[in-house]
């Protein structure tokens, strides 16, 4: 009697052992093709291109022009971490039709001294997709007086955005705009739309004149699709070069929700596949030696981008 109850407990307990050995090799089975379904969600490739210049500025024939481009990549991991070194080449600026809905158009009527310089593109075509930002610049000579020396007032507003291809995934995109000067503050205006992306943005920035808003104002207008945020600030979402000139800088991006949220952009749906951008202004005023020694305003597209898959080689 003892030795059948014996037999039926050790048969018992084999067969529980059994069962759970079942169990448990399912068990890491699915969890080894989870894990499989997760390396296939990843994003392969991480990517930011920066494409630094000049918006040379001639106010005698209101001539405008992007000099200087450079473009500049590196490669990061999911982390952010660099990759490999920043790979640097001379591009020249193309001229494109707008890849979206975006311009800066002035309106009101101007006073004697305003010059309207010709729009100038940043436009760059490669495997991942198109970028286009393009650039407004305004000068109004004896926008108002300091001291009895009158003063003149450049504004540039900027606009544009980017277009991937399939397989590529926009993280950020923008542009920053400074006067090159780390010493000495120009700057007496900006402006940029901040928060949830609408389909329709407009921002709008005048001259000042004597105390008080010009009749003369540029507004900067872009559409979009609505998602995620718009942010601005006097320097760009990860450092460059440009940062140097914050004190005389405005920058303006788009950019996705993972960039801030649990899974940092790591997972190939992050990000976004549709067109994406922004629009800034700044203001910068001179005193008559000054104005003088104005050239240039220094400009920087720039966007953060991934992809998944055999596009990423």
């Amino acid at each position: 009697m003892k030795m059948s109850r014996t037999i039926r407990t050790l048969t018992a307990l084999a067969t529980v052992t059994a069962t759970l050995g079942v169990l448990v090799g399912a068990a890491s089975s699915a969890a080894a093709a989870d894990r499989q379904a997760t390396d296939d969600d990843l994003a392969t490739k991480f990517q930011t291109m920066t494409l630094p210049g000049k918006l040379a500025l001639d106010p005698l024939t209101g001539k405008a022009s992007i000099v200087g481009l450079k473009e500049l990549t590196q490669l990061l991991d999911a982390a952010g971490k660099a990759l490999s070194p920043v790979t640097v080449r001379s591009v020249k600026t193309e001229g494109g039709s707008a890849i979206g809905n975006y311009a800066c158009l002035k309106t009101g009527k101007a006073k004697n001294g305003f010059v309207e310089f010709n729009r100038t593109d940043v436009f760059a075509r490669g495997k991942e997709g198109v970028l286009q930002y393009q650039f407004f610049p305004y000068m109004q000579a004896d926008a108002r007086r300091f001291a009895n020396s009158p003063t003149t007032q450049y504004e540039v507003c900027g606009t544009g955005g980017a277009d991937l291809q399939e397989g590529y995934r926009i993280h950020q995109t923008g542009m920053g705009i400074a006067f090159p000067d780390t010493n000495r503050t120009f700057k007496i205006g900006q402006n940029w739309q901040s928060g949830k992306t609408p389909s329709d943005t407009t921002v709008s920035l005048g001259f000042e004149l004597g105390g008080k808003t010009s009749p003369v104002s540029v507004n900067g207008s872009i559409s979009q699709n609505p998602s995620d945020k718009l942010k601005g600030s006097i320097v760009g979402p990860y450092a460059t070069d440009l940062d140097a000139f914050a004190r005389n800088g405005v920058n303006a991006w788009w950019e996705d929700s993972c960039v801030q949220g649990w899974s940092h952009c790591k997972f190939r749906a992050d990000g976004s596949p549709n067109f994406q951008g922004t629009v800034v202004h700044g203001l910068w005023e001179f005193m008559p030696a000054d104005a003088l020694q104005v050239r240039y305003f220094a400009i920087q597209p720039y966007i953060k981008l991934a992809c998944h898959g055999f596009r990423c080689g």
